[in-house]
């Protein structure tokens, strides 16, 4: 069995180096980061009854996790072994890890069959600013759920995988997906852009943002292998080349390409820009019972609001990696758990380390890709 590393530990940001099969790769993140995947595990029913209410949380949990074994298809094989591992390294009960992998399907399901007592998680802002010399894009990850505690617990995974292309994934303990993935080839954002319904089959978030990021080096290959008619979810989808970039907006029946506007920029929250996607659009976002964000935050206009104060913001200056990071400070709000900028020219980026939120008030740690993928 291979071993994993933890590079550097502190409060709001440990990096972690992992390498080998998928089961060797997962076996390692859970035994690395047993303790925090165990805390996961022991609080997710108290936060949810916490958010919806005691009874609502306590019906609900055992509901969801029957559930997750009936989605479990959504995870190709390989990625069934990844998860094993991390259940094996933690010991951690499988199923939890399936459902932690699973929660975006999960709240899609409650939203639309029963009544939201899960929110959408991946309310988010996204730039890419082109000029004579590079491309500059930043990203704003928003999050409802276990909001106050994932700050400290952010995690810079440098995945060397015995299958595909070495990259790097901000997440968190037990979580597989890339919804924040640098390679050297690419750079990747999803963002949540909800669509009229269908969650019971296609592949989740964490299976298609890691084949993307894992499996290509070519932007047009990546956009390309995007099949709508396997997403279960509607979404927005940035990929980020050294030279080039393009928004995929995604629902479970159609796809839509955006490219660069002509003043050399791309501005994405959370609903479709497109004249194609505009009859996928859903009219609501699902809201939690209680939470710390702001009302419109869950609104389609709100969203529009962002995507036009972002726009706004880059096209103001000259965007330079400081810049970028204060036009992220600029759009954050109470539930921004995450933020990181990039130049993917310089193979080089910066993530916000923060215990607080919003993470873009405190320190910016910068990381080249030579650096984390050296062994």
């Amino acid at each position: 069995m291979q071993k994993g590393e933890i590079l550097k530990k502190e409060e709001g940001l440990t990096i972690v180096r992992l390498k080998g099969n998928p089961y060797e790769i997962g076996y390692q993140h859970g035994k690395l980061f047993k303790k925090e995947i165990s805390w996961f595990c022991d609080n997710a029913q108290k936060i949810l009854s916490q958010q919806e209410g005691k009874i609502a949380g306590k019906i609900t949990f055992p509901v969801i996790r029957q559930i997750t074994k009936k989605l479990v298809n959504f995870f190709p094989a390989e990625f069934q072994q990844e998860l094993k591992g991390i259940a094996d390294g933690s010991g951690v009960d499988y199923y939890f890890i399936l459902l932690e992998n699973l929660i975006e399907e999960l709240s899609a399901i409650y939203h639309w069959y029963l009544r939201p007592l899960f929110p959408s998680f991946l309310k988010c802002s996204c730039f890419v600013v082109k000029d004579k010399e590079r491309i500059i894009c930043g990203r704003n990850l928003d999050y409802q759920f276990f909001t106050e505690s994932l700050p400290s617990l952010s995690v810079l995974y440098v995945y060397l995988p015995d299958q595909g292309f070495p990259f790097i994934s901000l997440g968190w303990p037990g979580n597989i997906g890339a919804f924040t993935g640098i390679s050297r080839y690419l750079n990747l954002a999803l963002l949540s852009s909800p669509s009229k319904r269908r969650v019971w089959k296609g592949i989740s978030d964490e299976v298609l943002t890691r084949q993307i990021i894992q499996q290509n080096k070519n932007l047009d290959d990546a956009v390309k292998q995007i099949n709508p008619n396997l997403v279960p979810l509607g979404r927005n989808l940035v990929l980020i080349s050294k030279d080039d970039a393009k928004v995929v907006e995604l629902s479970y029946s159609k796809k839509a390409v955006r490219h660069f506007h002509s003043e050399g920029y791309l501005v994405v929250t959370n609903h479709f820009q497109t004249k194609e996607m505009e009859s996928e659009q859903a009219v609501s976002f699902p809201k939690p019972r209680k939470t710390i964000l702001p009302e419109e935050f869950f609104t389609v206009e709100g969203s529009k609001k962002r995507e036009k104060r972002l726009r706004e913001l880059c096209l103001s200056q000259d965007v330079d990696a400081k810049k970028a990071m204060e036009i992220l400070d600029k759009v954050s709000t109470a539930g921004t758990v995450q933020s990181i900028v990039s130049i993917p020219e310089k193979e080089e980026f910066w993530v916000a380390k923060n215990a607080q939120l919003p993470v873009t008030k405190g320190e910016w740690i910068k990381f080249k890709l030579n650096d984390l993928f050296s062994v």
